[in-house]
């Protein structure tokens, strides 16, 4: 990776919003977009738009050249796409993708949180957590329990796991000390700054994020509840001072930690079903993270190095309202799909 440079997109013709502000991308910063493949795109807009706060960014039917990245007959498949995003930050935004007659099976279906494989959830601050879990419900969501009250070093925080449609969970963080300097408004969502993914084996995953890809670790360690309650995970109550949750949170060097992240987690005593080999086109879920890179060749080397699997490309990817990137994807030992992509005049 190299240091960050950024890029200015042009914002005339963006569908969906009036005026957008000027976009930027942050190079070698972390993830840009989180894609979640959906089988009814207005309602998981809807949830974005109504319980999050987001704003539309663009719309419209995937390009053929993106069906044919994937492997997918550009001739039998069709599929259309919106770009949602927070309003407080040029990254963490989400691309909804609905594939076909959206009927695909999903990646994280009926899911324990301790069954591993995929891409968990992504991860973001609020306000009023129980007021973001009461609109969600309102629109059919659920979560793995009422808001949960945990200490993370220095952080107190009430914690909640919102699970919708199509194995999608998005985290909810409320700082209740000390205050987020900067929360957003009362009754939306933050940018995700994060995303979770449960895995078989921490040191494997850790080794893949670090040797392979170079990232940095910026906080791992074990968590386990003071006292026996109800947890953020759906653990049985008399389990949570006995099963540790091991954690590894990472990002690409040299990035802001403000967004971008990912983190591993494995439930240390607990042994899930292996969903990662459900990770194929067009399944339902949150199916990808995409990171902004100056040089993909430089990635694809670090891949063909240490013979990592690269699943498509190097080749062309349409990203609207981006333009055209240069992109290959390669694959987590737990299934985790990992886009690297530059756009034209960004090295």
């Amino acid at each position: 990776m190299v240091l960050a440079c950024f890029l200015l997109i042009p914002t005339s013709g963006l569908a969906g919003e009036e005026n957008p502000p000027a976009l930027r991308f942050d190079r070698d910063a972390g993830w840009h977009e989180a894609v979640i493949s959906v089988s009814d795109l207005a309602r998981s807009e809807g949830f974005f738009r109504d319980v999050a706060g987001w704003k539309v960014l663009d719309r419209g039917s995937v390009d053929p050249q993106g069906l044919r990245y994937f492997g997918l007959d550009a001739t039998t498949t069709q599929a259309s796409y919106v770009v949602v995003r927070p309003t407080d930050y040029p990254q963490g935004w989400v691309r909804l993708v609905r594939y076909g007659d959206g009927s695909q099976p999903m990646v994280r279906a009926n899911a324990q949180a301790w069954d591993t494989g995929g891409i968990f959830s992504i991860m973001t601050r609020s306000a009023d957590a129980t007021r973001n879990l009461r609109a969600a419900e309102a629109r059919g969501w659920l979560a793995y329990n009422e808001p949960y009250q945990f200490d993370f070093g220095d952080l107190s925080l009430l914690n909640l796991v919102m699970r919708g449609p199509d194995g999608v969970n998005v985290a909810v963080y409320e700082w209740l000390a000390p205050e987020l300097p900067d929360p957003p408004a009362p009754g939306t969502l933050s940018k995700a700054f994060n995303s979770m993914q449960m895995v078989r084996d921490i040191a494997a995953a850790r080794a893949f994020y670090v040797d392979v890809l170079g990232f940095e670790v910026i906080a791992e360690g074990e968590f386990i509840d003071p006292e026996d309650r109800p947890t953020n995970f759906a653990l049985p109550v008399n389990y949570a001072t006995r099963i540790p949750r091991a954690y590894v949170i990472l990002i690409p060097p040299g990035a802001d930690r403000a967004a971008g992240r990912v983190e591993l987690m494995a439930f240390a005593g607990f042994t899930g079903r292996d969903l990662a080999e459900r990770a194929m086109p067009g399944a339902r879920g949150i199916q990808s993270l995409r990171f902004p890179v100056s040089h993909v060749e430089l990635v694809h080397a670090r891949l063909r190095d240490h013979d990592a699997p690269i699943l498509f490309g190097p080749g062309p990817l349409p990203m609207p309202p981006f333009g055209t990137a240069q992109a290959l994807t390669t694959r987590s030992p737990d299934g985790a799909w990992l886009t690297f992509f530059q756009l034209p005049d960004s090295g």
